[in-house]
Formats: C-alpha cells, structure tokens, sequence
C-alpha cells in the first residue's frame, strides 16, 4: 500500500475479511472478489483508490485465504451478504457512505448481497472485465499444466487431470463444476 494506507484484517463470521484504509477517508468501497480469488486480490486491483480518500473491504470466499469452510456458489453468496453487513456496519459508524464496485464473478454476489440486504449502498459500479482478458495467456496457462500432467499429455486422462487442476485452482476444498 503506501505509508499513507494502513492494512486492516479479521475474520466475520468464519470470513476473512481485508480493509486498506486512508488517512482521511470519505467513502468506503466494498469489492467482491473474483472467483478463486481471495481478499488481497481486488485491494490490489483498485489501490490507488485508497490515496483519493477511498477505504476498500474485500474478503476471501469460502476454502479460500483464511475463510472457512468449503467454496461454492451458495457460500459466495453467504459470505458476500456477511461482509456486507459487516462494511455496512462501519460505514454506518464512521459515517461514511458505502459504495459497491465488482467485476465479472464478484457482481454476482454482490447485487445478491444488495437485493437481500435493502440496497444499502450509495452507489454501485459494475465492471465486465472480460474484453480485458487475456486468452493467450489462459490457454497457454492451461496448456503448460497438461503438458506437465503425469498421466501422458496426449491423452485424455492427462486431459483430465490438468483440467482437475486447473479448477483445484480456482474451487480449493473441492470444485462444484463438471465436465464429464
């Protein structure tokens, strides 16, 4: 961060939970990560939010960082409105209003979050960072882990096994998605 920002964490409710705070802060903003992302990853994405008078709140979704339990899209779900509340509560006690920023995965949870929770933010902005990707650097990703895969990298049991790990990557503690 800078010496200007300051690094706060905890857990909620089996959560764990990441604040950069400012010095002076006028607002606090509440970002989702992304899916298999944990509560570092969006504090390090919109840094330089924090030295324009921005706290930022992430946290890490379930069998993810420091949080319990086991990741899936119910958890997500769970842990977004947890952390929610728990930002809304600052927000509230400080005075500051509470904004929403998300990309991609993180929105999901999010507007979920918001809907469940009376819309309690002051503002929202939705980013679709998609066109952003970079799809060379997946597939070459990918294609490195099945080429290391020990079960023979023509095969289709090397397949397998690169795209176990892949999603191993991204769903920790078992992985909800099939494609068998």
């Amino acid at each position: 961060m800078g010496a200007r920002s300051t690094l706060h964490t905890g857990i909620e409710t089996r959560i764990q939970w990441v604040r950069a705070r400012g010095r002076a802060p006028r607002a606090i903003v509440f970002a989702p990560p992304l899916i298999g992302g944990h509560a570092l990853q969006q504090i390090r994405m919109l840094r330089s939010l924090v030295p324009r008078g921005f706290d930022l709140v992430s946290f890490s979704y379930a069998g993810h960082g420091a949080s319990s339990g086991v990741f899936s899209f119910q958890a997500a779900l769970d842990n977004c409105i947890a952390i929610l509340d728990w930002a809304h509560r600052r927000s509230c006690a400080e005075g500051l209003p509470l904004y929403g920023i998300a990309s991609c995965f993180g929105a999901l949870p999010m507007i979920h979050a918001v809907v469940k929770r009376n819309e309690p933010l002051d503002r929202m902005a939705l980013i679709n960072a998609v066109p952003n990707w970079r799809w060379e650097k997946l597939f070459f990703d990918f294609v490195r882990r099945w080429s290391r895969s020990n079960r023979g990298w023509l095969s289709m049991a090397g397949l397998r096994a690169a795209m176990d790990q892949y999603l191993r990557d991204y769903f920790p503690r078992g992985h909800p998605v099939s494609y068998t």
